[in-house]
């Protein structure tokens, strides 16, 4: 079916390969997003899409290419890996802080960069897909999904500015999940736990994650908004407080 389009914005090596590899294996067309890729068609048959989302006025344009040489995307996988001259905390590179003094040495252009990547590029994104969503027929898949940590449940001392987007990009899903409801519209914040329900950070596995895109897509209605899961168990309720 032509509606069997899935765009990855922020399609790296992990997540985003294992993601259009799985998307493909069901037969589907798969569109990437990534600032290390070239315009153009991979040996795989992807259709390539170079871009950065730091900024977010370029992210239309990566849905009106992908409009006109598949069709419009029925899922959307929101990907970013946020890279900064930084050092790795949890298997993701960004900003790091004083534990104890998180907010004193921020710049703007830090602030601006990583909620560019983090939320604003994330909202224009799911403005557009639902601009597509609202073209597509009854039958297409029609998800948004954001791949997010546990960070709007816990907090980071370190990492202030990651915690800040990916607080702000769970209301985004939370919001949407409920506006888009009843128009069939399928928003999911994911987000991969131990089996204790600690946050999996750099354990996490890409395959599950993969598998879970999938799946969410391919279910006919919306689920739980806060997607948490386990690996070789699917999603756990862990509960939603916020952790002091």
């Amino acid at each position: 079916m032509s509606h069997k389009v899935v765009l990855i914005l922020g399609a790296g090596p992990h997540i985003g390969a294992l993601s259009a590899k799985a998307f493909a294996a069901q037969g589907w067309k798969v569109a990437l997003v990534a600032r290390s890729l070239k315009d153009g068609y991979s040996s795989e048959g992807y259709l390539q899409i170079h871009g950065d989302l730091s900024q977010p006025q370029q992210v239309p344009s990566f849905f009106d290419k992908v409009s006109k040489a598949l069709a419009i995307p029925s899922v959307v996988i929101y990907n970013a890996l946020l890279r900064v001259p930084t050092e790795s905390i949890s298997g993701a590179v960004r900003s790091v802080a004083n534990a104890k003094d998180s907010l004193s040495a921020l710049s703007v252009s830090q602030i601006e960069h990583e909620m560019a990547v983090n939320c604003i590029s994330a909202i224009v994104a799911a403005q557009q897909a639902v601009v597509g969503f609202k073209q597509l027929p009854a039958d297409a898949s029609k998800t948004f999904i954001y791949t997010g940590n546990k960070l709007h449940l816990a907090t980071l001392e370190q990492v202030p500015l990651f915690n800040v987007g990916k607080s702000a990009a769970a209301s985004l899903i939370h919001t949407a999940s409920k506006s888009y409801r009843d128009a069939g519209f399928k928003f999911y914040f994911t987000n991969e736990r131990l089996e204790d329900g600690s946050q999996a950070g750099a354990d996490f596995d890409g395959p599950s994650r993969a598998a879970l895109h999938v799946q969410l897509a391919n279910d006919a209605k919306q689920g739980p908004w806060n997607y948490s899961f386990v690996k070789g168990k699917g999603y756990v309720e862990f509960g939603n407080l916020v952790e002091e």
